[in-house]
């Protein structure tokens, strides 16, 4: 075997360039014990079917022999739950968090937990927490339960790289107005924040001042927004650019602006709150939107000339939705 077959760097450039033959980094892990550590780094990359290694190839390596499973959990960067397919059916790969809790996952960056099935049920915050592993960057939940104080604070202290976090609660959501603050009062460096779904009871005027001061958000999906709020501002919102299913009146979307100016993606949410009759007008005050979206509660109206004014106030929009 020539030398050069002996450095890391080496078979690994290998092992990238064949990566897209079948069947190649599996033959690659008999060739020798190098071979075999880089092959399963790729390999191992990611876990979870979108990534070509379904979460129960794992877990049943867990049931066989753990020490082997935690061989390969130590090189796990990404892990995804949603479907998997097998028996002819549909099944949710959360329904393994049994096996899947008993490793350690010391390179995890991003964990991502779909709402599929009876996956809710699953997701249960007392369990789900066991992935907020040291490294993670991104915590996406789209259909937990039983999340708590306990949980956001556990997520807060474990997770000091947390720079996206999406959280949405189905049921039993346990997470008082004072948990939420702490948890938020300890994340300043989140780029993304998604706290609508579930998030109402626990929502409050202290929560959206705090997030407003984050140096470094640029996306934010939140509960409605009460006028006050936002005029109570001084300042906020440094670099956001992206505001996903917001609601405020449409006095509030126009202070909005004052602390919001440039943001290029606007998507409104407001069936929740009071018809509104100027929305457009408001949303014409941020003139560097790119996308924009709006669904109306029932007797809502608008009018030719405000949808004229926010074509002529926002020169780059590029796609507008607007219904109920």
């Amino acid at each position: 075997m020539h030398r050069a077959l002996l450095l890391p760097e080496v078979v690994a450039t290998i092992l990238q360039n064949e990566v897209s033959t079948k069947g190649f980094l599996f033959t690659a892990l008999f060739i020798n014990k190098l071979f075999f550590k880089e092959a399963s780094r790729i390999l191992w990359y990611g876990c979870g079917t979108r990534y070509g290694n379904p979460i129960y190839h794992l877990a049943r390596i867990v049931k066989n022999d753990q020490r082997r499973a935690q061989l390969y959990a130590d090189l796990i960067r990404m892990v995804h739950f949603a479907y998997e397919f097998s028996n002819d059916e549909y099944t949710e790969e959360a329904k393994w968090h049994e096996q899947l809790t008993r490793l350690q996952y010391p390179q995890l960056e991003r964990v991502h937990f779909e709402d599929a099935l009876d996956s809710v049920s699953f997701n249960r915050g007392d369990i789900i927490i066991h992935y907020a592993q040291p490294n993670v960057k991104e915590f996406r939940l789209r259909g937990g339960s039983m999340l708590s104080d306990s949980f956001l604070e556990t997520l807060g202290q474990r997770c000091l790289r947390l720079r996206s976090v999406e959280l949405e609660i189905h049921k039993q959501n346990y997470i008082s107005v004072k948990g939420l603050v702490n948890f938020l009062e300890r994340s300043q460096s989140l780029e993304i924040v998604h706290l609508r779904e579930g998030f109402e009871n626990s929502w409050s005027a202290r929560a959206f001042e705090v997030i407003s001061q984050y140096p470094r958000l640029e996306l934010l999906s939140i509960p409605d927004v009460e006028d006050t709020w936002i005029e109570s501002l001084a300042a906020g919102f440094p670099v956001l650019t992206s505001l996903w299913r917001f609601g405020a009146s449409d006095r509030g979307l126009e202070r909005m602006h004052r602390v919001a100016p440039n943001l290029t993606t606007l998507h409104l949410d407001l069936t929740n709150l009071s018809p509104s009759h100027h929305a457009l007008a408001s949303a014409s005050n941020f003139s560097l939107l790119a996308m924009f979206s709006v669904k109306f509660a029932p007797g809502s109206s608008i009018n030719g000339q405000e949808l004229v004014l926010l074509a002529q106030n926002c020169p780059n929009l590029t796609w507008v939705q607007v219904g109920e």
